[in-house]
């Protein structure tokens, strides 16, 4: 698909990339055709994702970009691109994509959710808010980032607790592809480990998208008011666990119950990309 007249370039927020965007021929409205780095030159393309997008970048050698709104028609500030952390191969759709979350805006208010949780009730932000603080977590079932540091969750977010932080694990993907993050396997993991937190599902993913989540594991901590101040990863693991790796998320909030400001430095997450509904 070559760029034509209605076709115009956007600035990527935060990044020294640039996106383009052109109107399709399809029914979906607006799709991402391009991207590019100033230095590095342009690929073309006309992905139905953003992983056709990065396989054209890859394949081309420049940087590469993606939009947590491919599927909805782009207006605003909807037209906001990030990073990859690894620029993905052509890979058909099931396998893993690696991402890293874009960084968060300190003081936005958590946006609410009302969800089914494995334990058979329903959880809102109200009832898992904690007096000193909240995390809100995007995790799965089947993500080899998540498996390699769900013990260290438990853990932390047991240890998070009598520090007055509560805590919920939200799982949006799109279990048609990817049954391992069926709600009964949720339920599964769930008893298994014996989640101090609870474990609920997304299904129509309208609460991935209002927290801007793009990955799994990403972690949203908030304050005693319920306003974002922390961002970011677990600790260093990736896809194996690195025992003695610095409690990043759990030094955080510890922080933020005691004085309700998040740390200067955080470092975005980097997991699984989650797995939007065609």
């Amino acid at each position: 698909m070559n760029s034509g007249p209605s076709s115009r370039w956007i600035a990527a927020p935060q990044s020294p990339y640039v996106a383009r965007y052109a109107r399709s021929s399809g029914a979906g409205g607006e799709r991402f055709i391009a991207c590019a780095h100033p230095e590095k030159g342009l690929a073309d393309a006309s992905p139905r994702s953003a992983i056709g997008a990065a396989a054209a970048m890859k394949a081309s050698g420049s940087g590469c970009l993606m939009t947590r709104t491919m599927n909805s028609n782009l207006s605003g500030d909807e037209r906001t691109c990030y990073d990859f952390d690894t620029l993905p191969s052509a890979t058909p759709r099931g396998n893993m994509t690696s991402l890293t979350t874009p960084p968060g805006a300190p003081g936005t208010l958590a946006p609410s959710f009302d969800l089914p949780g494995t334990d058979g009730r329903r959880h809102t932000l109200a009832s898992v808010r904690g007096a000193n603080g909240t995390i809100v977590m995007f995790i799965c079932n089947h993500c080899p980032y998540v498996k390699a540091v769900i013990d260290k969750i438990v853990r932390d977010m047991k240890e998070l607790a009598a520090h007055g932080v509560g805590s919920v694990a939200i799982m949006s993907n799109d279990p048609a592809d990817y049954p391992d993050d069926s709600f009964d396997n949720m339920k599964a993991l769930a008893a298994k480990l014996a989640f101090p937190f609870p474990y609920v599902l997304d299904e129509t993913q309208d609460v991935a998208r209002a927290y801007g989540a793009v990955c799994t594991p990403e972690f949203f901590g908030f304050n005693a008011n319920l306003e974002l101040q922390y961002h970011g990863r677990l600790d260093a693991s990736k896809t194996a666990p690195i025992p003695d790796a610095r409690r990043e998320l759990f030094d955080a909030m510890v922080g933020i119950a005691r004085t309700g400001q998040g740390p200067a430095e955080q470092t975005t997450a980097i997991g699984c990309s989650i797995k939007w509904k065609r």
